[in-house]
This record gives C-alpha cells, sequence and structure tokens, in this order.
C-alpha cells in the first residue's frame, strides 16, 4: 500500500537558518505569475483572501508572543521560528496578491494613495463594494453598517413590528413587503428576497408574516465591510500627526468638535437613552448622567466622520471610473446652506486621473 502522507517526525526536522530563507525564496518565484494572476481574482476570492490574510497575522503575531515567551527558558524556539517565519512569507505573498488585485482598479489604486491605505484595506474595499449598485455614497454608508437609521432589529422587535404594520391579516403579499420597508427605511427588494428564501439551504420558501419578521431581524449591513472600515478609522487616528496625513487630520478637527458639543450638552437625548441598562460604577454612567457621551464614544464619532467622508471620495472615484461622469451631487448639496463640497485628494476631477501625493497640494 501506498502511504500518500505521513505525519513528519519534528525531533528529526532540520529547523536552520538557511531553511526558511529557502522557503521564502521559493514562494516569492510565485510572484510574477501571483501578481498577473491577481487581475483576475473575483470579489468573492479578493474577499476570502482579505479574511484569510488578518486570520495569518493574528496567528503569526501569537506564534512571535509564544517564541519571546519560550526564549526566558531554557526549551527549544526553532520550531516556533520556522512556523512564525512561514506565517510571514505567506503574509507577504497575500499581500503582494492583493496589491496587484487593487493596482488593477482605478478606485483601489486611488485609495493606495492615501496614507493609513495600504493594499489589503484597498482591495477589501474593491471586492465588497459594487458601485452599480450604489449610486449615491448613502448607499455605501448603509452596507458598511454606518448608517444609524439603518436599525438592526432584534426577532422580537421584528416580530412585533409586522404586527402592528400590517394588521391582522392572514396572507402576506409583495404589497405588505413595500409597505414594511417604506415605513422602516429598507430596501423592498432585498427584503422580499431574503424572506422567500430558505436560510438552510437557499430554496424558495413560502412568503408569510413569520419568514417576514425573520428577514427584518436580518444584520441590514455587511459585517466584514464594517470590520474594514474600522480598520480605516484606526490608521486615520493614528497618523493624524503624521505631515502627509490627510484624513486624521479631519479625525483631529472633528474630534474637537465633537467635545465641545458634548460639553454644550448637545447629546442629552442620546445620553438618556443610552444611560439604560449601564453599570453605575462605570464611567461610562458617570458621563451619561450628566447629558454627555462618555469619551470613547466621542471618538468612535470623530473616527466615523473621517471614515464617511473618505468612503465619499471613493465613492467619486469609483463612479467616475464606472461611468465616466461625476457622480451626481448629494441631496444635501440642493439646499441652501449646504454648497461646500470637498473634493476628493490625490484626484483630478477634469482628467478623471489619479494624481500622485507628492504632486497633490494638501
Amino acid at each position: 500500500m501506498t502511504v500518500l502522507y505521513r505525519e513528519p517526525n519534528y525531533d528529526e526536522l532540520e529547523l536552520t537558518e538557511e531553511f526558511v530563507p529557502n522557503l521564502v525564496e521559493k514562494l516569492e518565484g510565485l510572484n510574477a505569475e501571483v501578481r498577473e494572476a491577481a487581475t483576475r481574482l473575483t470579489p468573492r476570492e479578493a474577499r476570502y483572501l482579505v479574511d484569510t490574510f488578518y486570520q495569518i497575522q493574528e496567528n503569526r503575531k501569537r506564534a512571535a508572543n509564544q517564541e519571546r515567551a519560550v526564549l526566558d527558558t531554557e526549551e527549544s524556539t526553532e520550531l516556533l521560528t520556522w512556523l512564525k517565519r512561514n506565517e510571514t512569507a505567506l503574509e507577504q505573498n497575500i499581500r503582494l496578491l492583493l496589491q496587484g488585485y487593487a493596482q488593477a482598479n482605478v478606485s483601489s489604486d486611488w485609495a493606495m494613495e492615501i496614507p493609513g491605505i495600504g493594499p489589503i484595506l484597498a482591495a477589501g474595499l474593491k471586492a465588497h463594494i459594487d458601485i452599480t449598485k450604489a449610486p449615491t455614497v448613502g448607499h455605501i454608508w448603509r452596507y458598511a453598517g454606518l448608517d444609524p437609521s439603518n436599525k438592526w432589529y432584534s426577532a422580537v422587535e421584528s416580530k412585533t413590528l409586522v404586527a402592528e404594520i400590517l394588521g391582522k391579516k392572514a396572507s402576506t403579499s409583495r404589497k405588505d413587503v413595500e409597505k414594511l420597508a417604506s415605513q422602516l427605511g429598507r430596501n423592498p427588494d432585498t427584503l422580499y428576497r431574503i424572506a422567500t428564501t430558505s436560510p438552510k439551504d437557499g430554496s424558495e420558501r413560502k412568503l408569510t408574516k413569520a419568514s417576514l419578521a425573520s428577514a427584518l431581524s436580518t444584520r441590514p449591513h455587511n459585517a466584514r465591510l464594517k470590520v474594514l472600515t474600522w480598520k480605516i478609522g484606526e490608521q486615520f487616528m493614528k497618523l493624524s500627526t503624521n505631515p502627509k496625513d490627510i484624513y486624521g487630520k479631519v479625525y483631529a478637527v472633528r474630534k474637537q468638535q465633537e467635545i465641545a458639543w458634548n460639553e454644550a450638552l448637545k447629546f442629552k437625548d442620546q445620553a438618556e437613552r443610552d444611560i439604560v441598562g449601564v453599570g453605575k460604577g462605570t464611567d461610562a454612567y458617570k458621563a451619561y448622567s450628566q447629558g454627555k457621551l462618555p469619551a470613547a464614544r466621542i471618538l468612535l464619532r470623530a473616527k466615523r466622520y473621517a471614515v464617511k467622508l473618505f468612503l465619499s471620495h471613493y465613492h467619486h472615484v469609483a463612479y467616475c471610473q464606472e461611468f465616466g461622469v461625476h457622480p451626481p451631487k448629494p441631496y444635501i448639496f440642493t439646499q441652501p446652506d449646504h454648497t461646500h463640497f470637498i473634493a476628493p485628494p490625490c484626484w483630478n476631477d477634469t482628467t478623471m486621473e489619479i494624481v500622485n501625493y507628492d504632486s497633490w497640494n494638501v
């Protein structure tokens, strides 16, 4: 019988200093082929690679921590060092692959001109956002979980809302879905699709009040895209003192504005609503009881503002790329008191081309 696989004996394995460089060299030999293949990645494949990159990154960090801990003992660290370097090599190759994927697209290539946005975040944005389904940046904000009006209802809340809005009628129709969606600010097509699709096997199911309530309680945003936007906000915050930074400065200015509003009790209504269920011994309770938001929430509000501005610029560039014209002005800019438009940095609106950061007038 032929043995197809044998668990290696790690005591016999030669984990020398030369082993890892040789492995890296073999992997790097695939770079030219991999980069060319990157242009053919599907959004689904790219999303998988982005998720895999962050998983490997966390594994590599754990291996590094374990290696440092073992150094304090008399145990051998060769295996941990080998594991860490293997994961580092794989991490870097996935980065190269996603960089090629991002560079093949104007909007994600533009994003990489922005300080704090590397190939992983840029590729993630490209993989998750379909500009043909986002006529305005508001669609991206909602999809990324950055629209506070797009509430995620619990199962109990959904069942109650369906009963209140649709009444006691026995049957449920497409018009009922449209009525519910209209009153709750949801997309009727999406709500109908989820309500008539079995979550178990994707087969078609009958539209009922129960299935409609189940659809309403489904997360109304993309969780992985929301995580990416959180990471982007963290990057902007960390780079706010960098001379070449762009959106971190927006975050810093907005933070001071949010602090001033908080001190002026502008968020008192929110504080009174959110204090429910908060432990009385916490700093958050102390802030809420004074009619203010906790400091952590002020930071989140400022980061969210900077991220939403960045996404509006990303939408602008992506829209120009896809349709060859500038996106329509948001409704707010049609109002007399809201006419200030902030153009995307590193972008020439006349030629619709990326401008290198060094030649862009900050």
